[in-house]
């Protein structure tokens, strides 16, 4: 049988996030896999554009795991309201599992760029947090996560709230795994707490 003959494999959500765990795991740290990560962009506010905001974000996002190495092949989201989205990556190349956690946290401190993407009229109306594989970015917004950085929240919790919560419960199940005040805003567009 050639390779044109295989049966090609769908990827669903529930794949994406278990080729995630996979990834993420320590039992595999020796195994040399192509590996996914996932990246979950979360965005509420009090913002006319949030929902522009939020979709140039997840390209940027896109586009800095495509010059990391990893091609997206999928996304759970995005779920809208507030925004949320879990973007995949696939590796371009085998990479053991200590070597994708170093990867994982460079990306981490890459992601912090995405800031200055955030335009000035919005940063004090908006949430901004990514989870890059599984720690916690707290990128803008007040009453977020960014006292108990570094932080990190286990994959199976996000993917627990993709696979199990209708897609309306989605944003609150993850507003309350973030630990996160509810938004409030105020007449100048500011959190309070």
């Amino acid at each position: 049988m050639s390779d044109l003959e295989l049966p090609s494999i769908q990827r669903t959500v529930v794949q994406l996030f278990r080729s995630s765990a996979i990834s993420l795991d320590p039992a595999t740290a020796d195994l040399m896999l192509r590996r996914v990560l996932p990246i979950t962009l979360y965005v509420d506010g009090d913002y006319d554009d949030l929902t522009a905001v939020a979709e140039s974000l997840r390209d940027d996002i896109v586009a800095m795991l495509a010059d990391h190495g990893y091609r997206l092949v999928g996304s759970w989201g995005p779920i809208t309201g507030s925004f949320l989205t879990t973007i995949f990556g696939l590796g371009d190349k085998h990479e053991s599992g200590r070597t994708f956690s170093e990867k994982i946290r460079a990306l981490r401190g890459h992601t912090v760029w995405l800031h200055k993407k955030i335009p000035p009229a919005a940063i004090q109306g908006i949430r901004v947090i990514l989870v890059v594989g599984t720690m916690v970015v707290h990128l803008a917004g007040v009453g977020a996560v960014a006292s108990a950085l570094p932080f990190t929240i286990p994959l199976i919790a996000i993917e627990y709230i993709a696979n199990a919560v209708s897609i309306g419960e989605s944003v609150e199940e993850v507003q309350h795994l973030l630990e996160l005040p509810p938004f409030l805003p105020s007449k100048g567009g500011r959190f309070d707490l």
